[in-house]
């Protein structure tokens, strides 16, 4: 029986990401045409960064590909050019400024040198909030939407550039329209939010601070969406809603990540020596910080959780020894253990230390917390590299779990 795909509330960023890279990569090996996405989605999720991965993507994916790195040699040697295009603040000079030529005894118009179009080059053209330009402005990007001789007011575009769009939904109220004749000559995909466990596994890639990782794991209304049908405005204060007027505080990806910045900023941090560096903000002027970052309901919240699992063990404690060192049952504490110890982990001894110390990272139950071992492991192959391989506890790990084979050696 065949499978009926049933719409969604969107697509997660690495599915809007294959969607795009997938067209790209489809039109380089001579198949269709490319098109010109709008990637819509609330307030805050990543919509500008997904277009800056994609750029990293098509290198790398054309870099790896015999066929295509000989064929576009441009692609591979370098990522292409990335031009954020500011549609709210645009004008249609920005794309077509009037230049009188004197000899000709008539009008020229060039393009903006800030936004790429002073060079024809293959280069990726994010016209970020688009949905919010005037209407002249709106038409004056017509000609880049369209697969034939794409231009930007009456500049060309290199046949190699990619346009990507993005906006808000129109249900957020903030001023995103879009006409049929625009519509017609674009793909409109919807990017969602993250789920909770997506969110953390970026974080903690992105090195964000252990306890708003942990936070961010414990806490799931910071995940749910005013989109969602049992939403519950008067239960939960902590995200995003345009329904209240929209000009709270709260939490979003873009804002967690700033709540990030504030937190080393107050508790301190170890540099890439080891060292710890002391905080550099008092209590309250970390708190007045995070209230602008995230609105008071989750700075008061993440505030409380802090204080509860401050004392947890250092990482001297676990090195020195691992049997002795401090632990606890809770596997939100686990997690902030664990994306600590990516960070302070620097020697084979600490990785061998750490990995020790997993075995005593059990939950109620008295079972290991597999998840936050493998939280170590699977970011402790980017981290750590080839001394991981030295390491006989972390190889031991990845071969009962099949993260390696046996007959893998590292890369001298």
């Amino acid at each position: 029986m065949e499978q009926v795909i049933q719409a969604t509330q969107g697509r997660n960023h690495e599915e809007v990401s294959n969607m795009i890279v997938g067209n790209y990569l489809t039109f380089l090996y001579g198949k269709g045409e490319l098109i010109t996405w709008l990637i819509e989605g609330e307030t805050g999720i990543g919509k500008t960064a997904l277009t800056r991965l994609v750029a990293k993507t098509i290198h790398r994916k054309v870099r790896d590909s015999k066929f295509l790195s000989k064929k576009y040699k441009v692609l591979a040697d370098k990522e292409m050019p990335y031009r954020l295009i500011d549609g709210a603040s645009s004008d249609v000079a920005d794309f077509s400024i009037p230049a009188l030529d004197s000899e000709r005894k008539c009008v020229e118009f060039y393009g903006n040198a800030s936004i790429g179009l002073d060079v024809l080059e293959p280069q990726l053209f994010n016209i970020d909030e688009m949905l919010k330009m005037p209407p002249p402005v709106k038409a004056a990007t017509h000609t880049a939407l369209t697969p034939h001789n794409r231009m930007l007011g009456n500049m060309p575009l290199h046949p190699l550039s990619l346009v990507l769009l993005t906006g808000n939904l129109t249900a957020e109220r903030l001023g995103d329209t879009i006409q049929g004749h625009t519509a017609n000559r674009i793909v409109r995909v919807r990017l969602r939010k993250p789920t909770q466990d997506e969110y953390v596994h970026y974080a903690v890639s992105q090195d964000y601070n252990p306890f708003v990782i942990g936070y961010c794991a414990k806490t799931p209304a910071l995940f749910e969406s005013f989109t969602d049908a049992d939403y519950d405005p008067k239960e939960n204060n902590k995200v995003w809603n345009p329904k209240n007027g929209g000009a709270q505080q709260c939490f979003t990806m873009r804002s967690g990540e700033t709540l990030s910045h504030i937190v080393y900023s107050w508790l301190g941090f170890d540099d890439d020596d080891g060292n710890h560096v002391a905080g550099m903000l008092s209590d309250t002027e970390a708190m007045e910080a995070m209230q602008g970052a995230v609105g008071n309901d989750v700075a008061q919240d993440f505030r409380a959780f802090v204080k509860y699992n401050q004392h947890l063990p250092s990482p001297d404690s676990i090195k020195s020894d691992w049997q002795t060192a401090k632990t606890t049952d809770d596997p939100i504490a686990h997690c902030i253990i664990v994306t600590q110890a990516l960070s302070w982990c620097k020697t084979t001894d600490d990785i061998n230390a750490f990995m020790n110390y997993c075995t005593r990272l059990t939950t109620k139950s008295g079972d290991v917390n597999h998840e936050a071992v493998n939280m170590f492991v699977s970011r402790g192959k980017d981290i750590f590299k080839n001394t991981i391989f030295d390491a006989e506890k972390f190889r031991d790990w990845c071969l009962d779990k099949s993260y390696i084979n046996s007959n893998h050696t590292p890369s001298v």
